[in-house]
């Protein structure tokens, strides 16, 4: 008695049997007439044929029935590939499609399919001849064994071969290989004559790479053995068929994935290709093509047939070494067997299997067997293999392999699917109809009936939808609706898709996918689909999240895909008279584009940058367009831009430029529904589609006329350009004076609204929080160094538009492809030239990613715009954009670097009357760096901009405040900060508040650190960043120590949802372990919450704050130097750019035996850090200075400090600082530990103190001489030299350390970890 659900289900088969009983009579015939040509013979059947290599390959199996001819081909190595040829291996990976080069085949190599022969790229005669004399008693034989154990130790070639894997040193893995192969093709290495075990170790470390690079060179191996006079062991012929056969799989998975994507290609082709999709068209053909080529199952079954004739020398073993290759070797071949659908090859593979007494087959080889038969679409055959696993089953006779879920259940879907793919869908149900009846769902009994599974209905459902590929009747589109909506009834769903259950399940992940991409493709031929299409995505979103399921972008985009085609129909027939049933229908579509639309904007948030996000937004754009024209065409004009308005922000996320098919129904809209749009944004975005489109369309039949009678609509309409921003107004105003007269322009916005005066030239009478008021300058004659312009020049705004989408940033295009395009497009036959603002805007970004040389190529190129006739007809155009161009110089060549170039092309604007913009300024002040007093230069130049008359905005403020806080210049920067929020219209950010934070905690100034962190958090602009949390954990912990105040604040980050950086677990580790009462056990815990945190890896800082702890805190040296051996054997210490121990932990150690005067311990560890490759930094050397003056030993001391150089004058310190962040690159990381040291102010302090504690004060006045010709700030020289005034000039009196050295300690003084 069928369960309840399963008798409601099994009522709606009814047409599926009757359809298999209409063609009883076809099939019956077919049948009759043998096996489909290429399938293979049936399993047992008679004409099987020996396949190559005649009988011998086959002895023994009962599925032979005897040579009868010439056999078979060994392989039809080109045969589809299906979809689930791999997929009982329950990979997890991700598929990606990796290649190798296509390697030529030998049409000749199969005409011996009869006899023994070899894939071309393997040495036929001479491995041929090997394999005959492996028998002979003149040649030793192989031995059975795996993998023999060796007599001696591995030679020097397998230890370095090991030791190269060990390390995932690819590059010297494939070198040694290569040496193996040919040693003339790596003469850098030179070994002994390799051994088989050699080559055997090579062959295993190829296969556990496991790259697509490793199986040529497995190929060569093989040749390698045979031509050395070697005779291949079991180890040879397991590792080279493993590497074969696990390369296979990975090229089915890919051709499976460029086979499912051409098939959503052309369910969603609507006319032609676009160009992403017609682009990825032609790769993934490519791709298959290559993949194809590789021919690797073909060349894995020659190597098992040698492996079949090959025997070993052993007294007690006489069988062939295959009857000794394990279960594993035997999975992978059957996989690709399955893969191929080549009955042939299954069959000589399982004869082997069955010559075996043990172990006996397993359940994943008879689910490869069956799968064989089921792709290859013999029914007969496949019937055979499920019938003897049944009966082998129950009588004990299979081996289970180990998984999750049983493979027992996949059996039986796919015989299944076998039913469904020969057209006879009742032999399925009836298995359903059995399983349903007498299933178990425990697992682990083969002798039994499994219940069903999820797995099991979606075949149910992909048999009805996706019936036989030879003579295939239309998918039974119906049946499958009423077997899925009645699966949607179901309450749960399943945990798993191979999960046995007693009753049904909701549909799973693939049942969904099987049933959308039915529909889809049925609703291209009969619309009456598309309403279940949207019904059932609807569904799926809504129960989405209760089943567990992923609604995927490609799933979304093809639906609404499905509903474009019927509006691309209505845009076709609109030029005829449309029925009113027409309209309903693209009115209903239109709906559920627009319901759905937004929805994909937002899973496309999630997707990384590349090809698929580009085909996905090349895709999204295309849809938006069909719906814009279809509401545009059945609605209103009110109406249509009332549904527009919601789509108008995922206009602006597609960047610029605006699709033309997008910009014209929106713009015509507006022209003809005109209104005060509430949304600054999408005013802009208005705007940004009447720039993508000509200035002056050429179509008179469109409410859209070009963009003078949309500004003229727009001011009508009472729009405020004061709000919009300085970039859109640039646009406006460079696409108005390129295409008209400036006196028709003055005309045109003398008739608008004031806030459109802001279009005028020059550019210097907009002023607006993002733009200055420079002086227009004029500017100078063109520079002999570049070449005359052309006579014509042609400015395409096109072509701005695409070189400008990169800036100010975009997902898939950088600053470098705008570069291409625009070398690009000046190369051609007709060079085109972008406006003179794009160049600007081109070298800024150039710059700001290093790349001067690029930058300035563009420079050249502006030089050429801003001096042909075209542009000097407009003066005030003319000088403004050379002012644009000259000012981005100066921002390009500060960040790259280049001060000197940077102050150049400042002086260039000075000279002609200009004044630099304010973020020139901040940039100059941002990139001043490596001098002695950078906070004085930037200090200037900021006096500079406000003597000029720059108008400050937040960039120039933020960025002299940062300067000045890391001054400790606090009374400054507040100044500043009060200016800023009283004097201007600018309101400060979180950036600068996280400055003008650092500037007070840097003094000391709690209260008005805190009044600032309270005033930055409550603002309505406020986006929490790190470091102003980070400051204020900082002023608690060193400053004012309180460990409370320190945990607050790290409240107040979790709460704001800024997750910790390694350098709040650095301050963490110290709060914890150097404010008092220190608290051991929560530092401890810290540190551990650093080691298992993926986010923050562990640094040099954090095992410096534990050493510190230790040892100056609790002065415990023995506890401080075993955390420091242990550094070096923690995993996480060469997992970074910099190894561990870094110079900041030396520091630590050392500063603990400096404070703990335990100075006899430190010529061992600055061994160890010159050894290791560590730079001593000038601070490592300061605590040696006061480590050994304070010990009496002031020639040591002295030695240090002259071991030490200095900087050139004016420029700081190189390569002493680390900053805290993994991010920031070290700059101690990039210098070995042979480079010269530095000296800091600080180092000459500690030594003027050295000299004055030894009572020297001679030698100290000399210092202070020295110092003076350094060229320090004065306010470094007076704070040295005020040292002399202080009575306690002792200089180590305020140490923390003990007023007596520690006694050393056997453990002290031979740590040990």
């Amino acid at each position: 008695m069928l369960p309840k659900v399963t008798n409601h289900l099994f009522l709606h088969t009814s047409r599926a049997v009757a359809l298999v009983q209409n063609q009883s009579g076809a099939l019956r015939n077919v049948l009759q007439s043998g096996p489909a040509a290429g399938a293979g013979s049936s399993w047992g059947s008679a004409g099987t044929g020996a396949g190559p290599g005649g009988a011998k390959f086959h002895a023994g199996s009962k599925f032979y029935k005897g040579y009868t001819g010439a056999g078979r081909a060994i392989t039809h190595a080109n045969s589809s590939a299906t979809q689930d040829g791999a997929k009982a291996d329950d990979d997890k990976d991700d598929i990606r499609i990796s290649l190798v080069n296509p390697r030529s085949t030998s049409r000749a190599s199969l005409a011996r399919r009869h006899s023994f022969s070899l894939p071309a790229g393997l040495n036929h005669t001479v491995l041929r001849e090997r394999h005959t004399a492996a028998a002979s008693k003149d040649h030793p034989e192989i031995t059975p064994e795996q993998e023999p154990r060796p007599v001696t130790a591995w030679s020097p070639f397998s230890l370095a071969l090991q030791d190269a894997l060990s390390k995932k040193d690819t590059s010297a893995v494939l070198q040694h290989v290569r040496w193996l192969i040919d040693a003339s093709a790596e003469p850098s290495l030179s070994y002994a004559e390799p051994s088989l075990l050699d080559f055997n170790h090579a062959l295993r470390t190829l296969v556990s790479i496991g790259s697509a690079s490793s199986v040529p060179l497995i190929i060569q191996l093989y040749n390698a053995v045979i031509q050395r006079g070697l005779s291949p062991n079991l180890g040879t012929f397991v590792n080279t068929i493993i590497g074969l056969t696990d390369r296979d799989r990975e090229v089915q998975k890919s051709l499976d994935v460029l086979s499912y994507r051409a098939k959503r290609r052309h369910l969603t082709a609507i006319g032609d290709l676009d160009d992403v999709a017609g682009e990825e068209a032609q790769v993934d053909e490519k791709s298959k093509v290559t993949l194809i080529a590789e021919d690797n199952f073909a060349t894995a079954m020659r190597v098992f047939d040698a492996a079949c004739v090959a025997t070993s020398d052993s007294a007690q073993i006489s069988k062939p070494l295959a009857a000794h290759l394990p279960i594993n070797v035997y999975h992978g071949l059957l996989r690709s067997c399955a893969a191929h659908a080549n009955i042939d090859a299954a069959i000589r593979v399982y004869a082997q299997v069955e010559a075996r007494s043990q172990p006996p087959p397993t359940d994943l080889m008879f689910y490869y067997l069956l799968s064989t038969y089921v792709n290859a679409g013999d029914l007969t055959g496949a019937k055979e293999v499920f019938k003897e696993f049944r009966d082998l089953g129950a009588r004990g006779l299979v081996m289970e392999v180990e998984r999750q879920f049983p493979i027992q259940l996949r059996i039986w879907n796919k015989m299944m699917q076998g039913y469904f793919k020969a057209g006879q869908p009742a032999g399925a149900l009836g298995l359903l109809e059995t399983m349903m009846d007498t299933g178990k769902p425990e697992t682990g009994d083969l002798a039994s009936v499994p219940s069903p599974a999820s797995s099991t209905f979606t075949t149910i459902i992909s048999g009805f939808c996706n019936p036989s590929s030879s003579n295939p009747p239309k998918p039974d589109l119906k049946t499958a609706l009423s077997w899925f909506d009645r699966l949607l009834q179901q309450p749960a769903a399943s945990s798993h898709n191979d999960e046995p259950t007693q009753n049904p399940s909701r549909p799973d992940q693939v049942c969904w996918g099987v049933m959308l991409d039915a529909l889809v493709e049925a609703s291209s031929e009969q619309t009456a689909y598309l309403e279940d299409l949207n019904r059932l995505y609807d569904i799926l979103v809504d129960c989405a999240p209760k089943d567990r399921l992923g609604v995927k972008v490609p799933d979304t985009l093809m639906v609404l895909e499905a509903n474009l085609r019927v509006l691309d129909e209505f845009a076709k027939s609109r030029q005829s008279l449309s029925t009113m049933s027409e309209v309903e229908e693209a009115r209903y579509s239109a709906d559920f584009i627009g319901r759905h639309i937004q929805r994909v904007a937002d899973q496309l948030l999630s997707v990384k940058p590349g090809r698929n996000l580009a085909k996905y937004k090349s895709t999204l754009t295309k849809v938006l367009s069909g719906y814009l024209d279809a509401v545009a065409a059945t609605c209103s004009p009110a109406l249509a831009l009332e549904q527009m308005l919601p789509v108008i922000p995922l206009v602006a996320w597609l960047g610029s430029p605006t699709t033309p098919s997008i910009a014209r129904p929106l713009l015509d809209t507006y022209m003809s529904a005109p209104q005060v749009l509430a949304s600054v944004a999408d005013l802009e975005t208005l705007l940004f589609c009447a720039l993508s489109i000509p200035v002056n369309p050429t179509s008179s039949d469109r409410a859209y006329t070009g963009l003078m009678p949309l500004l003229q609509v727009m001011s009508d309409a009472g729009a405020d350009f004061r709000q919009v921003s300085s970039k859109v107004q640039v646009a406006l105003t460079e696409a108005l004076y390129a295409n008209y007269g400036e006196r028709e322009v003055s005309r045109f916005l003398d008739g608008l609204t004031w806030s459109f005066s802001r279009l005028r030239m020059p550019f210097a009478e907009r002023t607006n929080e993002e733009s200055s008021a420079p002086r227009a300058p004029t500017p100078p004659l063109p520079s002999p160094d570049f070449p005359p312009p052309p006579a014509q020049i042609i400015i395409d705004a096109e072509l701005s538009r695409q070189i400008d989408q990169w800036f100010p940033s975009h997902p898939s295009v950088s600053v470098k492809d705008s570069y291409n395009t625009l070398q690009a497009s000046i190369s051609g036959k007709s060079p085109r030239y972008p406006h003179p603002a794009t160049l600007g805007r081109l070298i800024n970004g150039l710059g700001r990613a290093g790349n001067i040389t690029a930058a300035h190529s563009v420079y050249s190129i502006a030089q050429q715009v801003l001096f042909s006739p075209f542009v000097a007809q407009n003066p005030t155009w003319q000088s403004q954009a050379w002012f644009q161009i000259e000012d981005n110089m100066i921002i390009a060549y500060a960040h790259g670097g280049d001060m000197d170039a940077a102050f150049a092309h400042r002086g260039r604007i000075t000279a002609a009357g200009g004044v630099p913009s304010p973020d020139a300024y901040g940039s100059l002040i941002e990139c001043v760096k490596d001098t002695t007093d950078d906070t004085s230069n930037a200090m200037a130049l900021f006096a500079e901009c406000q003597m000029l008359g720059t108008k400050p905005n937040v960039y120039l403020y933020n960025t002299i405040i940062s300067k000045l806080a890391k001054a400790r210049k606090a009374d400054f920067a507040l100044e500043l900060f009060q200016q800023m929020k009283t004097n201007t219209s600018l309101r400060p950010s979180s950036i600068t508040y996280g400055a003008v934070i650092a500037a007070c905690a840097r003094v000391g100034d709690a209260v008005a650190a805190e009044q600032l962190f309270t005033e930055m958090t409550s603002q309505p602009n406020f986006k929490p960043r790190i470091p102003p949390y980070n400051t204020m954990m900082q002023l608690y912990t060193h400053t004012k120590p309180d460990r409370e105040k320190v945990l607050f604040y790290l409240d107040k980050m979790t709460e704001a949802n800024v997750q910790p950086s390694a350098h709040t677990y650095k301050l963490l580790i110290d709060a914890y372990g150097t404010i008092e009462p220190v608290d051991v056990t929560a530092m401890e815990a810290t540190f551990k919450r650093v080691e298992s945190n993926p986010h923050v890896r562990l640094q040099g800082s954090h095992w410096a704050a534990l050493i510190n702890a230790y040892g100056c805190v609790m002065k415990d040296t023995d506890k401080a130097i075993r955390v420091f051996e242990s550094i070096s054997s923690h995993p996480s210490s060469h997992r970074g750019p910099t190894p561990l121990p870094d110079a900041v932990s030396y520091e630590s150690l050392i500063n603990v035996l400096v404070t703990r005067k335990r100075m006899d311990l430190t010529p061992q560890y600055l061994a160890r850090l010159q050894t290791t490759g560590v730079h001593m930094t000038a601070y490592i050397a300061n605590l040696l200075i006061k480590g050994y003056a304070a010990d009496g030993a002031i020639e040591e001391a002295r030695a240090i400090f002259e071991s030490l150089a200095d900087p050139a004058s004016g420029v700081a310190a190189p390569g002493n600082h680390i900053p805290h962040e993994s991010a920031s690159a070290s700059s101690t990381s990039a210098v070995s530990s042979d480079s010269v040291s530095y000296r800091e102010p600080s180092t000459w302090e500690a030594m003027f103190r050295a000299e004055l504690g030894n009572g020297d004060r001679d030698r100290a006045v000399a210092l202070l001489d020295r110092l003076k010709q350094r060229h320090f700030p004065e306010a470094v020289y007076n704070r040295i030299r005020g040292i002399m005034l202080d009575d306690a000039v002792a200089p180590w009196g305020q140490s923390p350390s003990t007023s007596q050295p520690e006694s050393p300690t056997p453990s002290s003084s031979s740590p040990s970890s």
